[in-house]
């Protein structure tokens, strides 16, 4: 199946047996961000409407560009990041998953960086460091992409320009086209005879 980065949008991942390890990378790391929004503390809360979503989203954003620098399977979302051969997928995943949550979660910075660091320690050495230096750089891209993208703006309700729009205190909205509903002068005609259908005259 497709890896595309708006799919993953507010999606948790479930274990599935005989998964890949950088899909248990991303399972793993996706339970750890749930269990951080739900606990909130971030500059916008997770709480609001979409927020959770809003944040896994960052979060997949940023391990989809991580392995993909290593793996090179599907376009990225920013920009292409440089990565030497055989640097580690989990570690990509790691870093990225991390320092995105770090950045928008401040007040869980300690938790956070005790799973990380448990998470690196399990790690072999082989290609650490270069998968940890391409899960930052896709995490740090997708927060500088992400910093003026209005997310937690308080946008004011706008009232449609519809017939029969009232906002508080303001008059009735005109229509957008060029006539007006009226009333109808006189009363719909009745049924004056019985309606006939194939048994006979209705009584």
């Amino acid at each position: 199946m497709k890896l595309r980065p708006i799919a993953l949008l507010g999606l948790t991942i479930f274990v599935i047996p005989g998964i890949a390890p950088a899909q248990n990378a991303v399972t793993e790391w996706n339970n750890i961000a749930v269990k951080t929004e739900l606990a909130g503390n971030s500059a916008i809360p997770a709480n609001s409407p979409n927020g959770m979503a809003l944040y896994l989203a960052y979060v997949h954003l940023a391990i989809h560009d991580a392995v993909n620098a290593i793996e090179h399977r599907y376009k990225p979302f920013g920009m292409p990041i440089e990565v030497p051969a055989g640097a580690s997928v989990d570690a990509a995943v790691g870093a990225a998953a991390y320092t995105t949550l770090q950045f928008y979660f401040p007040l869980q910075a300690d938790m956070l960086t005790t799973q990380y660091n448990g998470w690196l320690a399990a790690i072999p050495d082989s290609g650490k460091a270069d998968g940890v230096a391409a899960g930052m750089a896709a995490a740090n891209q997708l927060i500088i992409m992400r910093a003026g993208d209005g997310h937690g703006a308080k946008v004011p309700y706008l009232y449609p320009n519809v017939p029969f729009c009232r906002s508080s205190g303001a008059q009735r909205q005109r229509p957008a086209y060029g006539f007006r509903l009226r009333k109808l002068r006189r009363p719909l005609r009745t049924l004056r005879r019985p309606l006939r259908s194939r048994h006979g005259w209705a009584k």
